[in-house]
């Protein structure tokens, strides 16, 4: 998959990130330089990959997501 770059907007700031992978459980998306791995719980919902770096907060998160159309 081409990376797609677009930006989601959260609290008032706009976030740009790329996203390099969409599969029906896993989403990698790049945000300033740092790669991040969003999986489906077991509830379904998307969350942080525990093997990330860093951690998108949640809102940020769900907004990231909404912005994808995940």
């Amino acid at each position: 998959m081409e990376s797609k770059k677009t930006s989601t907007i959260f609290e008032h700031r706009e976030y740009f990130y790329a996203v390099k992978s969409i599969l029906a459980s896993e989403i990698i998306l790049e945000m300033y330089s740092t790669t991040y791995v969003l999986v489906k719980d077991k509830d379904g919902e998307w969350v942080n990959h525990q093997n990330n770096r860093y951690q998108l907060g949640k809102g940020l998160l769900a907004s990231t997501i909404a912005a994808i159309g995940a």
